[in-house]
């Protein structure tokens, strides 16, 4: 249904999500009635306000991810709310937190479009549920703990990374969404702006690569991504901070499941490259914890210095 601009209402001029409203509900609404029999949910779309696309208005999505994240979520519940484009509909997958978290949800419920809370599979279980939740023609994932500080609307042209602060380094880079990339390293997922006609469910059977498992199945419909100006802000998950500290033998299991992915997605061309990057990774790795283990030795043989 096509919606006629005196059919919009604005709740509140204060907040990104509260600014573009109507109570025509969308046709398509109906299997999300289903779903919603017997949940916890709330939201703009509970008290019957709506959002749909306009030719001059696309529909972002944003949708964030969490589970007992009562401590990170509000940063990032503000960082979307805060927002000037006005098109904008927001979406979070609780699963069903324990710690307070569903309570800083409820205080935000008058201006998050939708909220839904219930035990799930895992991030990515989530992150399907918030796929099938979402009206937008573009969707972002920004979950808790991340925050998104620029939408840059016009830049979007086709699924696209955009720029994005990593606190890991202090430094703002943009990371290419292309096969070569993905051959050696991956853009934050925080940073991908996918259009709804290119992202499909993620695939659980990859309960840790299952975010790159999708790029890779992208880019081999697409080809090369585009990049747009939007700004996001990428806080380390504990994950991350597991990673850099895991053995040799886990950072090969991971790397040969990524070979794998590509071969399987991209060909046997880029797996090639892809196995000579994982060469060089793990060859680096291992030089630095050759370099760490005799730092740490060289400091248990020195004598103390008073």
């Amino acid at each position: 249904m096509c919606l006629n601009q005196s059919d919009i209402i604005c709740l509140d001029h204060g907040y990104a999500t509260t600014r573009r409203l109507s109570v025509v509900k969308p046709i398509d609404y109906q299997r999300i009635d289903r779903i919603l029999q017997n949940k916890l949910y709330g939201g703009l779309r509970k008290k019957s306000f709506y959002k749909q696309s306009f030719p001059d208005k696309p529909l972002i999505s944003i949708i964030t991810v969490v589970y007992n994240g009562n401590y990170e979520l509000e940063e990032t519940i503000r960082s979307i709310l805060g927002q000037n484009y006005d098109n904008l509909e927001y979406i979070i997958i609780d699963g069903g937190s324990e710690d307070g978290t569903l309570d800083i949800i409820r205080r935000y419920d008058e201006y998050i479009d939708f909220w839904i809370s219930e035990p799930d599979e895992g991030v990515y279980d989530a992150m399907n549920k918030g796929i099938d939740f979402a009206f937008g023609d573009w969707l972002n994932f920004i979950n808790a703990g991340d925050r998104l500080l620029h939408l840059d609307v016009k830049s979007l042209q086709k699924t696209s990374t955009c720029y994005c602060y990593d606190e890991r380094f202090g430094k703002i880079n943009r990371r290419p969404l292309t096969k070569i990339f993905l051959c050696r390293n991956t853009p934050y997922h925080q940073s991908v702006f996918y259009k709804k006609t290119d992202i499909r469910y993620y695939d659980l059977k990859y309960p840790v690569n299952a975010d790159y498992e999708q790029k890779t199945r992208i880019v081999a419909r697409i080809g090369k991504g585009g990049t747009n100006n939007s700004l996001v802000y990428y806080s380390e998950p504990g994950l991350s901070k597991i990673d850099r500290a895991e053995p040799i033998s886990t950072l090969r299991a991971r790397l040969r499941m990524q070979r794998s992915i590509i071969k399987q997605n991209l060909g046997w061309p880029y797996f090639f490259i892809a196995a000579i990057h994982s060469v060089r990774i793990i060859l680096r790795k291992a030089f630095t914890m050759l370099i760490n283990n005799v730092r740490s030795r060289d400091r248990q043989q020195s004598p103390d210095k008073k």
